[in-house]
């Protein structure tokens, strides 16, 4: 499973929600006793994760105890500070059920920290978990584990189930002026990525948007609309920072832009820091997916200090709302 970024400043803390609507939590979570989880479907309420003995060996399911787990590994690019995480579900007491929600800042629970459970509730009622200072200990990753038990499992019953989870995270707020450091494998190489699902962003750069009702920042992503009789702009710049002088550099933004007919362009450029744009690159006539930008190893002489400068221009003339032109929305830089 992936590691979900997380963290936040408090007045944005970011926030994680599971619905139990999809399969979301397949991709997000690292679980046992899958076979006992499932979707709700008619006649149960959709949304919800029903928790029951599933059929062994194709034989009809039967009356036998259950045990499953999910668990989920939140990342923070700067140390947490404070997590909340809420859970929604239900314990029946004809199941003889249990519900759990713990966190630790280790992978196999070695160092447990919090813990609360449910049990003898034949209604959903709400679980708790708030971690400060003092548990999480400047860690920049912890683990939420969901434990789910029956002593006496029914194969026909739909009412142990899981409604809703949600994580609040809020991080360390870095110095003013911070850049973003690329961070090195053992092989060497250098890299970074966000997918601008948390508001660590504003910590190494800023965002502008030349009319505000027509661009800027909304969701996860960048944008620009169409705006009658102006061209706009938005335009986002990023510190970055490398540990030794680099000796190949890439970068690539995902975004989309359609000049053939909306007038959107996205132009990615790099520079040494507060300095004039030096390499560049452009979307075309229509384009949907990576933007990459690679530096000529014989150009770059020793830079380890440089922004990377992602401008959303909008050209048509036409007003047309908060309709897109282009959007950008996910960073990755290489090197070595």
């Amino acid at each position: 499973a992936r590691a979900i970024p997380v963290g936040g400043d408090p007045d944005e803390p970011s926030r994680y929600v599971e619905d139990f609507s999809g399969f979301r939590s397949i991709h997000d979570a690292t679980m046992t006793g899958f076979l006992d989880l499932k979707l709700a479907s008619r006649p149960a309420e959709p949304g919800r994760l029903i928790v029951r003995p599933h059929s062994l060996d194709g034989r009809s399911a039967g009356h036998r105890a259950v045990e499953a787990t999910m668990t989920y590994h939140l990342h923070s690019y700067f140390p947490l500070k404070r997590v909340r995480a809420e859970l929604r579900a239900s314990a029946p007491r004809g199941l003889a059920a249990r519900t759990e929600i713990s966190l630790t800042r280790d992978e196999l629970g070695r160092n447990q920290s919090l813990t609360r459970q449910l049990v003898n509730s034949d209604d959903v009622q709400s679980l708790v978990l708030e971690a400060g200072p003092a548990e999480l200990d400047g860690t920049r990753d912890v683990y939420v584990r969901i434990r789910v038990q029956q002593g006496k499992g029914h194969p026909q019953s739909l009412d142990h189930v899981l409604d809703h989870l949600q994580f609040e995270c809020v991080h360390e707020a870095p110095e003013a002026g911070s850049a973003i450091k690329l961070a090195a494998d053992g092989y060497g190489l250098l890299s970074y990525e966000d997918d601008f699902s948390t508001p660590r962003w504003r910590h190494f750069g800023k965002a502008t948007a030349s009319v505000k009702t027509h661009g800027g920042f909304r969701g996860s992503e960048f944008w620009v609309g169409l705006k009658g009789g102006f061209i706009v702009s938005t335009t986002v710049v990023q510190r970055v920072s490398a540990m030794r002088p680099l000796q190949a550099l890439t970068v690539i933004a995902d975004c989309y832009a359609n000049s053939a007919d909306l007038g959107g362009v996205v132009i990615l450029n790099i520079s040494p820091r507060g300095g004039k744009s030096k390499w560049s690159a452009r979307t075309g006539t229509r384009h949907n997916g990576p933007l990459k930008l690679t530096v000529p190893p014989d150009e770059l002489r020793g830079i380890r200090e440089f922004d990377v400068t992602i401008q959303l221009l909008s050209s048509s003339g036409v007003e047309n709302g908060d309709r897109a032109c282009a959007t950008f929305g996910g960073l990755k830089i290489r090197g070595r």
